[in-house]
């Protein structure tokens, strides 16, 4: 009942505004972030909304101190104004914080166990957005019904553990799932990493000039261009520099403690996955590669034979390759054989 409460009280506070009133008290603000506070309550009343609201509940002024709180709302800010960098223009959600000094103090029928806490509040028409978010069990996102109230972020347990880069992008995923949108956090510049990159790249140069004329007769007829080449291409179609700018995690944990290979949705994805694309590539590659000189060799059977097995190979490798990209995308339909191997 406490909780049902403090949905109405929310809801109440915020959604009597219109859209375009909503955009300009954001517009107004220096980080999108509504500020939410007593003296702001008795001019709301409830009313239909075509947006989400999406409430961080935190011991903003420390009173309770809080040292999850105080870790997470430099978190909520972060993405937040990743979020008004591309869509702060278009209403489709606002943020709001609320403090929990304030919410136990002015109204006592409202009860937080713990904070901090995120609730996202969907339209009240539900024709308003879709419902089939890309999304598989286990993940953060999942489909609004008649009788849900709100959605909760569940702050993970290692937050404390983690660095706010790291907690950002875990938190913009799980919101980008929500909204339907793609998020692109910017990280911050970094003069000594600039600098280090300019100087080495500044002698690489002048050592290159100095020994072109060797450098050149080593390389010239040698495999290194093909292999250079391969590996650029390997890189670039694999997602390298997006897990690079993004500074995504490796192979993290689900909620029940296992490695996670694979991110569903095509908004988002793991470091291990830049390895596990480049081996399914490369695999394809070496058996086109292989079935191409297979006609050369003489013996017959053993030619049948080569033919016979790398086309298999070629074909389940394909087959991986589509049943990976099932995953990323649910409704993608050319697989022939679903192989879950991740």
């Amino acid at each position: 009942m406490q909780m049902f409460a403090l949905f109405i009280w929310i809801t109440s506070c915020i959604a009597m505004h219109s859209k375009s009133e909503l955009l300009g008290i954001q517009k107004r603000t220096n980080d999108g972030i509504l500020s939410v506070n007593s003296s702001k309550f008795n001019g709301f009343c409830q009313g239909p909304r075509d947006y989400f609201i999406v409430a961080l509940f935190a011991d903003v002024e420390n009173e309770a101190g809080c040292k999850i709180s105080q870790e997470f709302v430099p978190v909520f800010e972060k993405v937040v104004g990743a979020y008004m960098d591309d869509y702060g223009n278009t209403g489709k959600a606002f943020f709001a914080i609320l403090d929990y000094s304030d919410i136990q103090h002015d109204y006592q029928d409202v009860s937080l166990l713990t904070v901090p806490q995120v609730w996202i509040y969907p339209p009240t028409n539900k024709m308003d957005y879709s419902t089939d978010y890309d999304s598989k069990p286990g993940d953060h996102a999942c489909c609004f019904d008649e009788t849900t109230e709100h959605l909760a972020y569940q702050i993970p347990e290692s937050l404390l553990t983690k660095s706010i880069q790291e907690n950002s992008l875990e938190f913009a995923q799980f919101l980008a799932e929500i909204l339907q949108i793609q998020l692109y956090l910017k990280s911050e510049f970094d003069m000594s990493h600039f600098i280090s990159y300019l100087l080495g790249l500044f002698l690489l140069t002048q050592l290159i000039r100095k020994r072109r004329d060797k450098i050149r007769k080593r390389l010239a007829g040698s495999y290194i261009w093909q292999v250079l080449s391969l590996v650029s291409i390997l890189i670039s179609i694999s997602g390298y520099n997006f897990c690079s700018q993004r500074g995504v995690p490796f192979l993290p944990l689900n909620d029940k403690g296992a490695r996670m290979f694979l991110s569903g949705g095509q908004q988002y994805q793991f470091g291990s996955e830049v390895l596990i694309s480049i081996v399914v590539y490369l695999s394809l590659a070496i058996c086109v590669i292989v079935l191409i000189c297979i006609p050369r060799i003489s013996n017959p059977l053993r030619r049948n034979f080569g033919a016979l097995f790398f086309a298999t190979f070629l074909f389940l490798g394909y087959n991986i390759l589509t049943s990976i990209f099932i995953i990323k995308n649910p409704s993608y339909p050319f697989n022939f054989i679903n192989i879950p191997i991740f």
